[in-house]
């Protein structure tokens, strides 16, 4: 019962950095850094990623895509997503697990096929913000390119192919 309660209580806390962080006010400073270079807990994964599958009522399609816009975005240097970014860090486990094929797929189906259905005013700032989140979901940080050439396994870019 307890650790039920602490499931919840994790995942509404999780809930609540995620909306503060693409709030219209503007995000709350220093979180969307601590998100991404600090963060251990993957709830926020689970939750983005229902969101942009359409299967959260709390966080709309395009917050997640915000969300994820802004924490790759700050790790980046550039919390906006508009500048090509030159990550030299693979960030947190947070960071890492957005960096899933699971959460690229969930952008790419969105983008792909349900960017159609929604109202017509909206699609141009889906498709802006799905663009930029794929960009930063696909750059490969320079931890990463260290760690391959090292033959070191890093789960940062899930998509890099072996020789």
């Amino acid at each position: 019962m307890e650790r039920s309660v602490a499931i919840v209580s994790c995942e509404q806390t999780t809930m609540a950095d995620l909306r503060r962080l693409v709030s219209y006010m503007g995000p709350e400073e220093k979180l969307a850094g601590r998100l991404a270079l600090q963060d251990a807990d993957l709830t926020a994964v689970g939750i983005l990623v229902d969101a942009i599958r359409g299967d959260s009522p709390e966080l709309q399609e395009i917050q997640a895509l915000r969300a994820i816009v802004r924490i790759l975005g700050t790790l980046a240097g550039d919390a906006t997503g508009d500048t090509v970014p030159d990550v030299s860090s693979s960030g947190s486990l947070l960071v890492q697990g957005i960096r899933s094929e699971v959460v690229t797929g969930a952008v790419v189906d969105l983008l792909q096929r349900r960017l159609r259905s929604f109202p017509p005013e909206e699609q141009p700032w889906l498709l802006l913000d799905g663009l930029r989140a794929m960009r930063l979901l696909l750059v490969l940080p320079e931890s990463a390119k260290t760690a391959q050439l090292a033959g070191q396994r890093n789960k940062a870019a899930w998509w890099v192919e072996e020789d």
